[in-house]
């Protein structure tokens, strides 16, 4: 007989509004590197996948034979063209995230996990263009408020995506979340930002390794702030010798 049980792993929404979970950033690192190690490739075509995108409707739109072309024809990108590329990439973000939060839990991953957020376009779709309105505001405003907002704001696709939250909703709660270890926060985007000049020196190679790290460094964060389900199938036949075991990541 096949029956079904599920483990809550990690922290919970309750006690990240609370403040109550712990940001290790030298235990965070040094796990997210681990994870690095393994099913790499599903990360980097993910990656890949949302440059291919980006680049070929700025070049629809504008083309482009140099990086200060490419610069100046994404500032120029006609909106409607820009809103569509949003679209088509936020689901792809989401399979991203969620893959590091399944290394973070020590499930499974496969290429599907990129695509499997594609349902939920719409909404993924209007949180993006949500937090994407309120950094460009933050940043017309003194630069400050922005980069706080790019900060605070960094969990609000992984919480529509395995929350379920609406977008208002995942944008405040990861506000809130954030606000509370911001000191830590704060000096893990300066190490973001130190590792994305180092993959401009190396032109591009080290993206390689720093690509993937991102999201897996996320994927450990998210754990331990919100959490996550994983979802067992157990097989408890009496006449069979062993039990035949599945499990099966809900997110």
């Amino acid at each position: 007989m096949l029956e079904k049980y599920q483990i809550h792993i990690g922290g919970s929404v309750e006690k990240a509004l609370k403040g109550q979970y712990d940001l290790d950033i030298k235990k965070v690192l040094t796990e997210a590197w681990q994870h690095n190690k393994q099913d790499k490739g599903i990360l980097l075509l993910g990656i890949f996948l949302t440059v291919a995108i980006s680049l070929a409707a700025i070049s629809l739109s504008t083309p482009f034979s140099s990086l200060e072309q490419l610069m100046l024809a994404q500032r120029q990108m006609d909106p409607f063209l820009a809103l569509l590329v949003t679209l088509f990439i936020t689901p792809i973000m989401a399979g991203l995230n969620m893959i590091g939060v399944r290394k973070s839990l020590g499930a499974p991953v496969q290429v599907n996990d990129l695509f499997k957020y594609v349902p939920s376009i719409l909404l993924l779709g209007v949180t993006e263009l949500a937090v994407g309105l309120l950094v460009n505001l933050g940043l017309s405003l003194l630069i400050i408020p922005g980069i706080y907002l790019l900060i605070t704001t960094v969990f609000a696709i992984p919480l529509v995506s395995e929350k379920r939250a609406t977008p208002l909703k995942a944008i405040w709660i990861s506000i809130r979340a954030v606000n509370h270890k911001l000191p830590q926060f704060i000096l893990l985007f300066l190490i973001v930002i130190g590792l994305m000049l180092l993959c401009i020196l190396t032109m591009g190679i080290a993206y390689i390794w720093v690509g993937p790290f991102y999201f897996n460094v996320k994927g450990v964060i998210y754990r331990n702030l919100f959490g996550a389900v994983i979802r067992f199938n157990q097989n408890n036949d009496n006449n069979k010798g062993q039990g035949n075991n599945e499990s099966v990541f809900e997110a």
